[in-house]
């Protein structure tokens, strides 16, 4: 319960709940920046509240093949092995491929209607009879349900929300408007990090460096990156300052260690200016998987061809040709 969302690392019975109850996949992305603009907050109560229904399904179930046992009944036998079956399934596919994909509790979306009757089942087993205790369990499943219907609703007018829709207009190369999305959440909130580096970015594309180079700097409170500096990198190297640019890619080493860009990025401006040192050569094969080779030879392709190429590449994702492009000489 303290970071429900992540549960899906942790096994096959906290993936399904988090898949369950909540978005634990974060719609699906390749990485969690890139999640839908949901309400987090909302969403992560509604796994603490989600213990309610769970434990009322759980009870349901236990009754319901109680219940088939003792008097062979085909019908409650049949929702209880519909759920068992297809439960069984995804644990089966788990083992088989066992990757984060393999368990999500939507592939069992054929077991809605048994899933609803074995929970009221066990809202009758819990209340006893009674209803006071039947009203109480029924105005926690009411705040459930209106607390996912909040989790999931997006406000158009919030900044984190514009700035996600903006990174999605990019991706279909509708710059202009995921440019004015930027620049409104910019005005409801300039210290937004995401929304500056993002709009940095798209400038620094375009060549407005001095634009670019006042969303770079670090609004009041907000901590330091790796991508930030790589940004300051590539808009130094626009600007013909090869060694500040590179002073740029070392601190983004140095916040981030991961970061393979950073190691393509320094290794590109070593070979520019002849001394293309062997740990970097290192770096990039064993974090980046490619080789010095490809790099020298990305280089040298004619300008127009390059040109194609990158124009096909989604704003922000970090593409080693556009990366390459980037740090390139000043034209």
């Amino acid at each position: 319960m303290v970071q429900p969302v992540f549960n899906i690392a942790l096994s096959v019975p906290d993936t399904l709940y988090a898949t369950l109850w909540g978005d634990g996949q974060l719609g699906g992305p390749v990485a969690a920046e890139f999640r839908p603009p949901w309400s987090y907050d909302f969403m992560c109560a509604g796994y603490l509240l989600a213990i309610v229904p769970s434990i009322c399904v759980i009870v349901g179930l236990i009754v319901a093949l109680s219940r088939a046992v003792r008097r062979i009944d085909v019908a409650w036998l049949m929702l209880s092995a519909i759920i068992l079956g297809v439960v069984g399934a995804i644990v089966l596919l788990t083992l088989r491929v066992p990757h984060f994909g393999s368990a999500k509790a939507f592939y069992a979306l054929m077991t809605l209607i048994p899933f609803c009757a074995l929970a009221v089942v066990g809202i009758d087993t819990l209340s006893i009879g009674n209803r006071y205790a039947w009203s109480g369990i029924a105005v926690l499943f009411i705040i459930f349900a209106l607390n996912s219907y909040a989790s999931y609703w997006i406000r158009t007018n919030d900044p984190n929300s514009r700035t996600v829709i903006a990174a999605r207009l990019f991706d279909m190369h509708e710059v202009k408007k995921a440019e004015s999305l930027l620049r409104s959440a910019l005005e409801t909130d300039p210290d937004n990090a995401d929304a500056r580096l993002m709009l940095a970015q798209y400038l620094i594309e375009r060549h407005q460096l001095t634009e670019a180079r006042k969303w770079l700097d670090l609004a009041p409170g907000q901590a330091d990156s790796a991508p930030r500096h790589m940004l300051m990198a590539q808009s130094e190297s626009f600007a013909g300052q090869a060694q500040l640019a590179k002073r740029e890619v070392e601190r983004a080493i140095q916040l981030d260690p991961q970061l393979a860009d950073a190691y393509i990025a320094r290794a590109e401006l070593a070979r520019q200016a002849g001394r293309l040192r062997r740990r970097d050569r290192c770096h990039i094969a064993r974090r980046s998987h490619v080789t010095p080779t490809w790099t020298q030879f990305i280089s040298n392709w004619p300008p127009n061809i390059r040109k194609s190429v990158t124009s096909k590449t989604p704003i922000g994702t970090g593409n080693i040709v556009a990366m390459l492009r980037s740090i390139g000489p000043a034209r």
